[in-house]
């Protein structure tokens, strides 16, 4: 058994021992896996936080933290959406200045043409993975 100071619904400090503190300061006797960050839910049980950066949520019933998949795909599929936006502004210089040599007549720089080509692969492998994506 182990003793918690739960305040605004966070497990705040977590004890072996039962604490002597201020007779105004609530500790409450948890399970011994619970450690200061866990939250109570809407059912008055301690469980860990969710991990919004992985999109994982914990599952009361499986003991467990679980992938929401859909999540996790739909902030991807943002962030490629974003990604090739970014492809799109950063190929406008090379291909201007491709057009204009070939107005001139004259042969297209080099480095212009490799990074028309280098944006042109990226924005096919993130336009590949944003059709498995495909919500």
């Amino acid at each position: 058994m182990k003793y918690a100071r739960i305040f605004g619904g966070v497990v705040r400090e977590v004890w072996d021992q039962r604490p002597v503190l201020h007779p105004g300061i609530e500790i409450a006797e948890v399970g011994g896996a619970v450690l200061a960050g866990w939250i109570v839910d809407g059912d008055g049980d301690i469980v860990p936080p969710d991990k919004p950066e992985t999109f994982e949520t914990w599952d009361k019933a499986a003991g467990a933290y679980v992938v929401d998949a859909s999540a996790r795909d739909a902030a991807r599929q943002e962030a490629i959406k974003i990604e090739l936006a970014s492809l799109d502004a950063a190929a406008v210089r090379p291909a201007r200045a491709v057009l204009a040599a070939q107005l001139a007549g004259v042969a297209p720089d080099a480095a212009d043409t490799a990074r028309l080509a280098e944006i042109e692969a990226r924005a096919r492998t993130l336009r590949t993975e944003l059709a498995t994506l495909d919500l």
